[in-house]
Formats: structure tokens, sequence, C-alpha cells
């Protein structure tokens, strides 16, 4: 599936982080920015990453993708990335970021669609991927980023 630049994708990994650090990015990102977390698990010995601490500070603006998930994570640092299923968490990630702002009418992420007609603006949102690791050249997320530029959304590593 090929979508349009208009969808923006951040990745980040927390790890020397603090979770207003992630707040600050967030905000200066887009106001609306959604928080995607990308762990196959979402748990941290760090109890401001686990799930229900993400939930609690940013609301409806986290969610957890289990599709972007790395099946080996555990593994040997030699196993190849495998994602639980790409083509379903990009399905969801461009639904979720074409949201219409302030809610109510949304665009369904067909990509192609002409929503001129409507008369609502279609801005979508930023998201953000974040997972645990520090280093993104031995993440899972930095696969995730290559896949979705090669779809057509606009994608940028922060560290």
């Amino acid at each position: 599936m090929k979508t349009t630049s208009r969808y923006k994708v951040y990745a980040l990994g927390y790890a020397g982080r603090t979770i207003s650090d992630i707040e600050t990015t967030l905000r200066e990102l887009d106001e609306e920015a959604i928080l995607v977390d990308v762990r196959l698990a979402p748990y941290s010995s760090n109890p401001s990453f686990k799930k229900s601490a993400l939930e609690s500070k940013f609301g409806s603006r986290y969610v957890h993708f289990k599709e972007f998930g790395n099946r080996n994570y555990r593994g040997p640092h030699d196993d190849p990335v495998e994602l639980v299923d790409y083509n379903s968490g990009r399905e969801k990630l461009a639904y979720l970021i074409s949201e219409v702002r302030g809610g109510g009418i949304k665009d369904r992420g067909c990509g192609d669609c002409d929503h001129s007609s409507t008369g609502v603006d279609m801005v979508p949102k930023a998201a953000v991927l974040m997972c645990g690791c520090r280093d993104a050249a031995s993440c899972h997320r930095t696969v995730i980023l290559a896949m979705l530029k090669e779809d057509g959304f606009d994608s940028v590593e922060l560290g």
C-alpha cells in the first residue's frame, strides 16, 4: 500500500529519558501527537514506562501496537527482526494518525481520497513510535521506520 507523505512518523527510545522528556517531545512535534508503543510487551522495570502508567499519563494519546513488536526481541542479537504483523500495524497507524483533529469524521486511512468536498481540514496527527532501546541502530524501530518510509510515510528517527 502506498500512502501519501502526509503521514508524519517519528521514533525514539525511552532509555535515558524521563516521562517528562517524552511528553515534551510529543508537545513540540504536535499538540495532538500520538505515542505508539512498539514493544512486543509493554512492560518495563521503570514504572513510568509500563503500559498502565503510559495510559494514565497520556490517555487516548497512547496506544500499544503489538503488531510492530519484534518476535526475536529476547533472542540472540544476530537474530533478524521479525515483526508480529507489519501490514496490520501499518493500516492501524494510517487510520490512527489520519483522524480529523479535535475528533469527529475520520479518514479511514485511504491515502488517495480527496476529502476537500467535506469542508473538513484533513491534517493528520503525528505519531511517535516508542520502544525501550537507546541505540536506534540496533533496534527494530529502525526497521519499522524504513518500511514505513518505503510505503510513503515521512519517517524520522529522534534518537
